[in-house]
């Protein structure tokens, strides 16, 4: 069995950083990985609250404003999850569309 190559984004304004590459979110395995960055984030801006990937899982699987197969990116350093980035729409009761965008990322690559 042979592991199927994920298909990475091309974002011609990222930073040139070696080994930076991009892709959508890929499913529950990538959820451990992406609760470990949250995690990581969330201690150094000093929140004591930890994500399981499971309650991640049971968080994207139930958005109404969100499509983790489009509107979730992943960020990696050769093989490393470093930043996640999501975004969030709401519509207001005036008729207008709100976006949220929140990204999360390891200080140390």
């Amino acid at each position: 069995m042979t592991a199927t190559e994920p298909d990475w984004l091309r974002l011609p304004d990222a930073p040139p950083i070696p080994g930076l590459r991009f892709r959508r979110y890929g499913g529950p395995a990538d959820l451990p990985a992406m609760a470990e960055v949250r995690n990581a984030a969330w201690r150094v801006n000093g929140m004591t609250e930890v994500l399981t990937a499971d309650q991640l899982r049971i968080r994207l699987d139930h958005q109404t404003h969100i499509d983790p197969t489009q509107d979730v990116i992943l960020a990696f350093v050769d093989d490393r999850l470093v930043a996640t980035s999501e975004i969030e729409w709401s519509d207001t009761s005036d008729g207008q569309r709100h976006y949220l965008s929140l990204g999360l990322s390891l200080i140390h690559i």
